[in-house]
């Protein structure tokens, strides 16, 4: 049974609204408990981040089923956590489904 477009419109601004938190936020040590539980409502960790391979991870962000905003806000995610290889590749697979070519994602992909 698809999903309603409110209820998916209000999963995607729960979605946005944890990866801007995610953001604001600074990649020390006293922050790890509240990254982990920002994670968690992706159905992510920081333990997982760093063990998964790339192409496992992107099957798991498939799951989250972004629109494109989240998508490069989940790339920007993992470039200020440090998960540069993972940025690369949702980059990456931003451009090639989108039908048109973004400078900025580039631009950000180049700053990796």
């Amino acid at each position: 049974m698809p999903l309603n477009k409110s209820y998916r419109d209000e999963q995607q601004e729960k979605i946005h609204q944890t990866l801007q938190q995610l953001l604001g936020l600074s990649y020390v040590p006293d922050q790890f408990e509240v990254i982990n539980r920002l994670l968690e409502n992706l159905g992510m960790n920081l333990h997982d981040l760093s063990q998964k391979t790339t192409d496992d991870w992107l099957m798991q962000t498939e799951a989250l089923a972004l629109d494109a905003v989240n998508a490069e806000l989940l790339a920007d995610v993992m470039a200020h956590l440090s998960q540069k290889d993972k940025a690369r590749a949702l980059y990456d697979q931003i451009q090639n489904n989108s039908k048109v070519y973004s400078w900025s994602i580039a631009q950000k992909r180049t700053n990796l």
